[in-house]
């Protein structure tokens, strides 16, 4: 597979989910850093959707106590902001047809692979294709995520031929959820983007206002940081 360029706003690689930022810093009686609790609320979401799914629904509440093995750390204020969060996000989506949760894919575009791992995947009356993104942080506008969104919907509709696809952000928080569509992408953005970067291959960093939500932010690229210190670019194989 191609290597991941941050600075054109791809999803992360198979497996490594995108860094959700939150707000610029948690308060200190949480335990969990933005990214980890938003990795916790996703798990718990995928737990309870693919349960559904496979047709013995479980209440969110034992979804977050599962999800929860992987998040030792998590403390009683953590526990009541994701209680908020998902309660948010079920009255969001109780009333919609799933048809995978955390679904993986391998895409090609212009003969460069390109995987990742979809939230979910709902099916609407008229028997479209909803793909959604859950968004924990407030870090980064909607339209930061459009050619992630694009490259979902392209696999979609690669995995479901002939049937509309359309790309969403479900935006979470402790009061509310909303319904996000950002602006698409012109078309044959994505392949422009592919031609100038020589297929994703390069090791140099450049860091940027991608750098928060890089899942390579920290380990084992310390541009940012660096960069924030007056020192050199370091040459690593983040981005």
């Amino acid at each position: 597979l191609a290597r991941y360029r941050y600075r054109l706003r791809l999803p992360a690689i198979e497996g490594l989910h995108e860094r959700d930022t939150g707000d610029d810093e948690a308060p200190s009686e949480w335990a969990l850093d933005p990214a980890a609790f938003g990795s916790l609320v996703h798990k718990a979401l995928e737990l309870w959707g693919q349960a559904r799914i496979d047709g013995g629904p479980i209440e969110i509440e034992t979804a977050l106590q599962k999800a929860l093995f992987d998040f030792d750390d998590a403390n009683d204020a953590d526990l009541r902001k994701a209680r908020a969060v998902l309660s948010q996000a079920v009255r969001a989506l109780d009333d919609l047809a799933m048809v995978a949760a955390e679904t993986k894919f391998e895409h090609e575009v212009d003969g460069v692979a390109l995987a990742g791992i979809v939230d979910l995947v709902v099916r609407d009356p008229s028997g479209a294709i909803d793909v959604i993104d859950y968004k924990t942080g407030t870090l980064l506008g909607d339209d930061h995520y459009a050619l992630q969104l694009d490259l979902y919907a392209r696999a979609m509709r690669a995995r479901y031929p002939g049937v509309p696809v359309r790309a969403r952000i479900l935006r979470l928080s402790e009061s509310e959820a909303q319904w996000r569509d950002p602006v698409p992408l012109a078309a044959g953005e994505l392949e422009r983007l592919l031609r100038e970067s020589n297929g994703f291959v390069s090791d140099e960093p450049r860091p940027g206002p991608q750098c928060p939500s890089c899942p390579y932010n920290g380990s084992p690229c310390h541009a940012a940081e660096r960069t924030s210190l007056g020192s050199e670019r370091p040459h690593t194989n983040g981005g």
